[in-house]
């Protein structure tokens, strides 16, 4: 019996697992030398000790005196930490089993793993499951965003998300006395009212793209005071350069709150993602360069067609005015002078009938021109009117099948009924020269948001891949009438395929500027 007893001893101290007996009091009856290593109590120090007082922690000690003492179940099984004599907390996985002393009395022999290293890398697992997520979502969200102020706050949301703490980020320009302020995100507007970050501090952060900045430092030097005033527990910003051109720096700043709070992963992560942001902050800002040069571009297409209908204006005006009238005088006098010579003189009356005909021809042809280069009495006529009739003048010259039905547009500025007379006659003249049709269908209507004008035919088609590799090819009409309705908010739909016409539908509404589209 002595032999079995110091089997029995020997075998649940070697064991790699936690032993503890208790009663059914819960005191302490024995635990394994495990134990004792874990826990820094020897046996003698906590026997007859109650276990849930000595190693539970209050918030859940009842709970477990329940689930330990009080279940009727003679095996269970459940997951507690527990508290160590230096303080410290382990998890451990309980397995209970109720028995009987050898006197008889209950007791339960308690059977523990340690599972903290397995719980921490399990924590850590998740954490990088979610962190790595977290930095597909940052990259995706950035390489979408071409706006700087949505692309920043942004980057500032998810570094918070991914950290949980404040984070900030500023712009600063680049001058010999430092690196000043201009924009910031994350930070309130005193804040950005600051004495120059020294060169001192500058070069060290070009060269390491990582700086720690104590709180006493930022009083110190008059950087963010302001913030370091407000925030008083703020013991650090950890600055992590982003974004680095010839003229600005930006920075992303982690508030640190304690005294360590960033680890050498936090820090990786960080980099990754501020190369990530970095290109996208590089993209926006050549992004705004693209918009302002195509505000730019579109001023000088304004004053460019505003010009060529002021000289369409002035060249209708002298044709009609003025080379009218002289030819007219000049008919006048052939006919004069071919009324005063004798009848036997018919070859020289003929020469003269011939050249009063070209006169009259040539007049024609002057009249055609000068209504070409300026519609004529748009705002007595009606744009509808003036479509009606240039259709039926081409259709007469063109020997194409125009069928037009429009409906008289209400309350519209000139520059709009010569923005639709201008497309619709360069629509015509391209159906006659290039589409190989013979019928044309014309639509002119206007609902309470928007002017539509289709102009449909039955020739050729054009090529869409002509059109996208090469968009001049087409002529410089499509792209004419497409900055045309530009500048009046309107955009040009190009709808074609081989073989089976082309449909031109000019839309201006209401709403925003929006580019050509072809399919």
């Amino acid at each position: 019996m002595r032999k079995e007893k110091d089997f029995a001893e020997t075998l649940i101290n070697i064991a790699q697992i936690i032993i503890v007996v208790i009663d059914r009091t819960g005191k302490i009856i024995r635990f394994n030398s495990l134990m004792e290593k874990l826990s820094g109590y020897s046996l003698e120090e906590v026997k007859d000790q109650d276990w849930f007082t000595l190693f539970f922690r209050e918030s859940d000690r009842e709970e477990n005196r329940r689930s330990f003492l009080e279940s009727k179940s003679s095996y269970s099984y459940h997951q507690s930490p527990i508290m160590l004599k230096d303080g410290s907390i382990r998890e451990i996985e309980w397995y209970k089993s109720k028995s009987k002393s050898r006197n008889g009395k209950c007791q339960f022999i308690i059977i523990g793993l340690d599972i903290t290293e397995r719980i921490q890398t399990k924590k850590a697992m998740l954490r990088q499951n979610a962190r790595t997520t977290a930095l597909l979502k940052n990259a995706s969200r950035l390489n979408d965003q071409l706006n700087l102020d949505v692309l920043v706050k942004l980057l500032c949301e998810d570094i918070s998300e991914i950290i949980q703490t404040k984070v900030s980020a500023t712009f600063f320009e680049k001058k010999t006395d430092g690196l000043h302020l201009v924009f910031g995100h994350g930070i309130s507007l005193k804040d950005l009212d600051v004495d120059p970050v020294p060169p001192i501090i500058y070069q060290k952060l070009i060269k390491q793209k990582y700086l720690t900045v104590s709180a006493s430092e930022l009083r110190s030097r008059k950087i963010l005071s302001n913030l370091a005033e407000t925030e008083p527990d703020l013991q650090a910003i950890d600055v992590i350069v982003f974004f680095n051109s010839i003229h600005l720096l930006g920075t992303i700043n982690i508030y640190a709150y304690e005294e360590t709070h960033l680890s050498e992963e936090d820090r990786n992560l960080l980099r990754g993602i501020a190369d990530q942001a970095g290109m996208a902050v590089a993209n926006a800002l050549l992004f705004d360069q693209v918009k302002v040069t195509q505000k730019q571009l579109r001023k000088l297409n304004a004053k460019i067609i505003a010009t060529q209908e002021e000289e369409r204006k002035r060249l209708s005006r002298e044709l009609h005015d003025e080379t009218g009238q002289s030819l007219t005088a000049l008919k006048i006098c052939l006919v004069l002078l071919n009324n005063d010579i004798p009848v036997q003189y018919s070859f020289l009356k003929e020469k003269l009938s011939n050249a009063i005909m070209m006169v009259d021809t040539t007049l024609e042809n002057l009249r055609t021109l000068a209504h070409q280069l300026r519609p004529p009495a748009l705002k007595d006529n009606g744009i509808n009117l003036v479509l009606e009739d240039l259709c039926r003048d081409f259709s007469k010259q063109s020997g194409l099948s125009i069928d037009y039905h429009g409906s008289e547009l209400r309350n519209i500025p000139e520059e709009v009924s010569v923005c639709l007379y201008r497309i619709l006659q360069e629509s015509l003249t391209n159906i006659a020269k290039h589409a190989g049709a013979s019928k044309v269908r014309i639509r002119l209507h206007q609902n309470d948001q928007q002017i539509q004008l289709s102009v449909q035919d039955n020739g050729l088609g054009l090529k869409k891949e002509r059109l996208l590799r090469h968009p001049e090819s087409p002529g410089i009409g499509l792209v004419g009438m497409a900055e045309r309705l530009e500048m009046l908010g309107g955009r040009l739909e190009v709808r074609s395929k081989s073989g089976k016409g082309t449909q031109l539908v000019a839309w201006i509404p209401c709403g925003n500027r929006q580019p050509l589209i072809i399919r």
